[in-house]
């Protein structure tokens, strides 16, 4: 079981750039969300039936754990782990957008920070997309919180634009020469 995805995760080397870890992190996802979500689903249902909204927690803490796995191996530090302290959420109640993120050093040296984009149905267990990984160049707290409210505004602003924006038709009596 998630073989390919454990086989993504060990791509991870020491020295890394936070960019490569992003990439390789975005393509375990890929490659493992539905699984790791399907095989657990007994247990987020448990969870989510005493604790409600904590299950996408566990579910992100059974996803995310090999890759934070493989990083210790390879000696990036990463203090904490993903908690409601450490991430912003916007949408509606059957299609919101949680972003968790970390700051990832290597050797005592920070290299920037990982963000977790985990959309949820706040009314039943379910996840309506793909999570995602972005990264931040930001070696600070602050530089990251303010990458991940830029990723959502740039979402909110195509969203915006595709549900309300339409362009004119070209009128074709017209050239443009």
């Amino acid at each position: 079981m998630y073989e390919k995805a454990l086989q993504i995760a060990l791509q991870i080397t020491p020295g890394m750039s936070i960019n490569s870890i992003v990439e390789i992190t975005d393509l375990y996802i890929e490659s493992s969300w539905e699984e790791v979500f399907h095989a657990k689903y007994d247990e987020l249902t448990a969870v989510y039936q005493r604790m409600g909204n904590l299950a996408y927690g566990t579910y992100l803490s059974y996803l995310m754990g090999p890759i934070f796995g493989r990083l210790h191996e390879c000696c990036y530090q990463f203090p904490g782990t993903f908690t409601l302290d450490d991430s912003q959420e916007w949408g509606s109640s059957t299609y919101r957008n949680r972003m968790y993120w970390r700051l990832i050093r290597f050797i005592d040296k920070p290299i920037g920070g990982l963000i977790v984009e985990l959309f949820q149905n706040h009314t039943k267990l379910s996840l309506p997309t793909r999570p995602r990984a972005h990264m931040s160049d930001a070696i600070d707290l602050q530089g990251v919180v303010k990458r991940a409210q830029s990723i959502h505004n740039a979402r909110n602003r195509r969203f915006t634009e595709d549900l309300y924006f339409h362009p004119k038709p070209k009128d074709s009596s017209k050239t443009d020469c």
